[in-house]
């Protein structure tokens, strides 16, 4: 069976994607496939590590983080035959992947990222070629052979979807499989699964161009708590500090509405002695603190770093 993960902005949640026979076992041999070529380069099956931000060598494998499968993937496998099936014309438009356990070892579920291009949607602006139009049985039969006759684009009325050439994600066993963080980061939100950060990424974060790591880096270091180095972890995964200076990451800063603190030297951050004050620097760094559309006093620590799409 083959089943979706949906979010309408207000929940995210799981429906059985109904598929004729024929259709099944065609996506069943495909997933089985992608399976053996995420895991293996031919004969050569890829090594597997731990997800660490910055690591050098995450492009030339699998990284994998521990994942409580809060979405509950394999307890819908397990219990398929009773699942809810989903209305294309009200929720296809709110599909996030698709996903179905391995036909050869059910208890791996094999996840695949649907982005919004392959949603085929009426009044998407897709249009479609008919060679005629539907006049009937007969008048359809007459056409068909009728070699004079001039087929139209039409807007688009069917649903549908394109599934992709190969998977975003493979869970089992506790462990969620990946090649592409930012890929399984749009389906799942992982920010709060990242390890501590190793000694190398506090040093890549401390090396940034925006960051003065001190007159004694190894000192600095030494500064953070083992709950800041997951938020180090964070904040060199999403990468923003890659994109800004620090005058124009000072200028955003006073944006919040609750004043966020930090010293500047040689135009780089300071790193805070103060736990609290290095707290609220390395969350807001992650993109932690957000503004309310409807509380217009307060800004919000978030835990989901989530596109909302």
């Amino acid at each position: 069976m083959i089943f979706g993960l949906f979010s309408n902005g207000k929940q995210t949640y799981i429906k059985q994607l109904l598929v004729s026979d024929p259709v099944r076992i065609q996506a069943e041999a495909l997933f089985e496939q992608q399976c053996r070529e995420f895991f293996y380069d031919g004969v050569t099956e890829l090594p597997k590590r731990p997800f660490y931000p910055g690591d050098p060598n995450s492009c030339d494998g699998i990284s994998f983080l521990e994942f409580s499968d809060s979405e509950g993937l394999l307890t819908v496998i397990k219990s398929s035959a009773n699942y809810p099936e989903v209305d294309p014309e009200k929720e296809l438009r709110f599909l996030k992947a698709v996903f179905m356990s391995n036909p050869k070892k059910t208890e791996q579920v094999l996840i695949q990222l649907i982005e919004k291009r392959r949603l085929l949607l009426p009044k998407s602006g897709w249009l479609t070629f008919k060679k005629f139009q539907d006049a009937g049985v007969k008048s359809a039969i007459a056409t068909c052979f009728d070699s004079n006759v001039k087929g139209t684009f039409i807007e688009m009325q069917d649903l549908g979807l394109q599934l992709d050439s190969k998977l975003t994600a493979v869970y089992e066993e506790g462990k969620l499989f990946f090649k592409s963080f930012f890929q399984a980061n749009r389906i799942f939100d992982l920010g709060e699964c990242l390890a501590e950060a190793t000694d190398q990424t506090v040093s890549e974060f401390l090396d940034l161009s925006c960051i003065f790591a001190g007159e004694d880096k190894t000192e600095t270091m030494k500064l953070f708590t083992s709950s800041q180095r997951r938020r180090v972890a964070q904040v060199v995964t999403l990468g923003f500090v890659k994109k800004y200076s620090a005058y124009e990451i000072q200028q955003r800063s006073l944006k919040a509405k609750k004043l966020i603190s930090f010293q500047m030297k040689d135009g780089k951050i300071v790193i805070p002695e103060d736990t609290s004050e290095r707290t609220t620097l390395l969350r807001f760094l992650a993109n932690g603190i957000m503004s309310s559309y409807l509380d217009d006093a307060n800004d919000y620590e978030v835990g989901s770093m989530r596109p909302f799409e």
